[in-house]
């Protein structure tokens, strides 16, 4: 380790500039610290699947358990190969799921709002993050440290048994996403997803609204493919009367249709 003699006169005159240089730098940090750390007494997990016919008590104390804090527009909530192991409860707002290649290019898993949960799968098997999360919109969340998250599996059987469901589910859609990658050219990808959204959004209707509406690229980052086959195809729906643009939403006129002109292709 190097040393370094300084005399009384040289140590006040860094002492001074690092005060003036940082100060203002930890008091933003301290002030950052302060207002997106939030805890009113008010914040609740009872809005959460997992927590469906769990006393009340018991969801009380679980939130008090968690820390609460909020998210800027584009700040990441957690990093691909991340250590951390809290899983987190969206109580308002928006993030997407995504992951970042060598080259830079964007692929992106799914989008998540509120009262959607993640990071249970490094909570329960203690392995590095599989994805970066990032805020697309002010979100505020519910920070679960893994130890908590595995008690309340242990210690309450049907949260246990609805976070099993929730990850089968996601398993279903991921293994028919890797099925439409192998199979299904550009376009009816383009449909594939299309449909997909419809179903999230207007779940059981024939009518469905997006909203708010993926852009074309994100669209793409999706499916592996470029902005302008999306836009391309968007378009050839549009005239052929299967969607509508309306403002910020994206109306899905026939979703049966939709659904049988992939399931022809997918040989269903």
């Amino acid at each position: 380790m190097c040393q370094i003699a300084l005399s009384g006169t040289n140590f006040g005159l860094i002492t001074f500039l690092i005060s003036l240089v940082c100060g203002p730098i930890y008091r933003r940090v301290c002030m950052t610290s302060k207002l997106s750390r939030v805890r009113s007494g008010k914040e609740t997990l009872e809005n959460f699947e997992i927590f469906k016919g769990l006393p009340a008590e018991a969801v009380d104390a679980y939130s008090r358990r968690c820390v609460w804090k909020r998210f800027e527009t584009h700040q990441p909530l957690i990093r691909y190969k991340d250590a951390t192991r809290d899983v987190f409860f969206i109580s308002s707002g928006r993030a997407r799921a995504t992951h970042y290649a060598a080259s830079g290019r964007e692929i992106s898993f799914r989008d998540l709002g509120a009262g959607d949960m993640f990071g249970e799968v490094s909570a329960i098997d203690a392995q590095p993050r599989s994805l970066s999360v990032v805020a697309q919109s002010e979100m505020l969340v519910a920070m679960m440290p893994a130890p908590v998250l595995r008690e309340l599996m242990r210690e309450h059987e049907q949260c246990a048994i609805a976070i099993m469901l929730r990850m089968t589910r996601l398993i279903r859609c991921l293994s028919e996403r890797i099925v439409e990658f192998s199979t299904l050219g550009v376009q009816d990808r383009i449909r594939a997803e299309l449909l997909r959204l419809a179903r999230i959004s207007s779940p059981g209707q024939n009518t469905a609204v997006i909203f708010p509406v993926p852009t074309h690229t994100d669209i793409a980052n999706r499916i592996s493919t470029h902005r302008e086959a999306v836009t391309r195809e968007l378009s050839n729906l549009c005239r052929a009367g299967l969607l509508e643009r309306q403002n910020c939403s994206l109306i899905v006129r026939d979703v049966d249709k939709l659904s049988r002109i992939v399931s022809d292709v997918l040989g269903e």
